[in-house]
């Protein structure tokens, strides 16, 4: 997806003091920031030099086996699932045409990521050893949740009004001084997400 979280426009929303497109380019810098920093935070991949990102796009993964104890299911490292194009099972990582799994042997589990092979299938069961499987699927959301949205503009008022503070942890004027708290993903914002960790009971 070629979509951001949010708008500027709705960012903004959460910036009271805010009027007019005057600060818009940077409200969107923020919005990808938040993007990565939350996707992150829930246990999305950053491939290669591409940050986690909630948003729908092409993945090439590499995984190294069932990580649960059922050897028939792979968890993919972000959901949900909007295609699979292949899956290969390979050991040997060739990932040649004699080692894709057939579309028709698995099904897929698509809002918790998972890759199922069906009890008819010729497959038998992933095989457990480095980089065993190449999945290339599309994964992430084509429609961004209220919830991601309204956490991510939570966090880029965050940012946003703290933006003359980075770095600092006190500032001092007229005789008094003022300390701020670090720049971390306040509760109130994990706890919006919580909800789209990639892996369960993720810390």
């Amino acid at each position: 997806g070629l979509m951001a979280l949010a708008t500027a426009a709705e960012a903004r929303v959460y910036l009271p003091h805010r009027t007019g497109t005057a600060s818009d380019t940077d409200l969107d810098i923020f919005i990808a920031r938040a993007d990565a920093a939350l996707a992150a935070w829930c246990g999305y991949p950053t491939i290669g030099a591409t940050p986690a990102t909630f948003e729908d796009q092409t993945y090439t993964l590499y995984l190294d086996g069932p990580t649960d104890s059922d050897p028939h299911v792979l968890r993919l490292p972000a959901r949900p699932i909007v295609s699979i194009t292949s899956v290969h099972d390979d050991p040997l990582r060739v990932y040649g045409s004699d080692r894709l799994v057939a579309a028709g042997d698995y099904e897929t589990d698509t809002a918790a990521g998972l890759v199922i092979l069906k009890s008819t299938s010729i497959q038998g069961a992933f095989s457990k050893a480095f980089r065993a499987q190449e999945v290339i699927a599309v994964l992430g959301f084509a429609t961004i949740p209220a919830p991601i949205k309204d956490a991510a503009c939570r966090l880029v008022a965050n940012w946003y009004s703290r933006r003359g503070a980075q770095g600092k942890t006190a500032v001092g004027a007229r005789g008094r001084s003022a300390s701020f708290g670090p720049a971390t993903i306040p509760a109130e914002v994990k706890q919006l997400v919580a909800p789209y960790r990639v892996w369960e009971g993720l810390l």
